[in-house]
């Protein structure tokens, strides 16, 4: 379908692919990780729009490690435009690892050792892309500086920034 026609949205969509994190380093001209080949998470999601203008996706994130193991659910409240082009927020509260969590520049600071500003969280929360009766995509850009080691295994270690962040929902209906 052609991405700039005019459809109807209505209904539910079951959707399932992942939710990728890109890190590229910039000084140094590589991927710490690329949200392909690592650093992703299994998704199943219900796409249900309310009216032709806005939507609900709720998502189960699973750890990709066989186990099939929950990791986090989001239940996220967005818009939509005819052409289909999206546009949506991170939720204020969600679960992750059966935990209410409501503090995303906590969690994000957790993970990768990055201390962001207030101003930031507008750019991690902020998502956009297109949804074409198919394939569900939407995506954030940041720019960060890691501050202190994080969680994550590439980040245990300081890597020198600027470092350009990229969230993908990546996913499609599921048949």
């Amino acid at each position: 379908m052609d991405s700039k026609r005019n459809f109807v949205h209505e209904g539910t969509f079951i959707l399932k692919g992942f939710i990728r994190f890109a890190f590229y380093a910039q000084k140094e001209n590589r991927f710490i990780t690329d949200g392909y080949s690592m650093n992703f998470l299994e998704c199943t999601a219900e796409l249900i729009f309310s009216d032709n203008q806005n939507f609900v996706l709720n998502t189960k994130e699973f750890i990709p490690d066989g186990s099939h193991m929950l990791y986090r659910e989001l239940s996220i409240k967005g818009k939509i435009t005819p052409s289909g082009e999206l546009k949506f927020t991170w939720p204020e509260k969600w679960l992750e690892l059966g935990e209410e969590h409501s503090d995303i520049l906590g969690q994000f600071r957790e993970h990768t050792g990055f201390i962001l500003s207030n101003e930031i969280i507008k750019n991690i929360s902020e998502y956009k892309g297109s949804f074409d009766g198919n394939k569900f995509f939407a995506e954030n850009h940041l720019v960060g500086y890691q501050e202190e080691p994080g969680a994550m295994p590439f980040f245990k270690e300081i890597v020198e920034g600027p470092i350009k962040i990229n969230m993908m929902f990546d996913l499609e209906v599921s048949n």
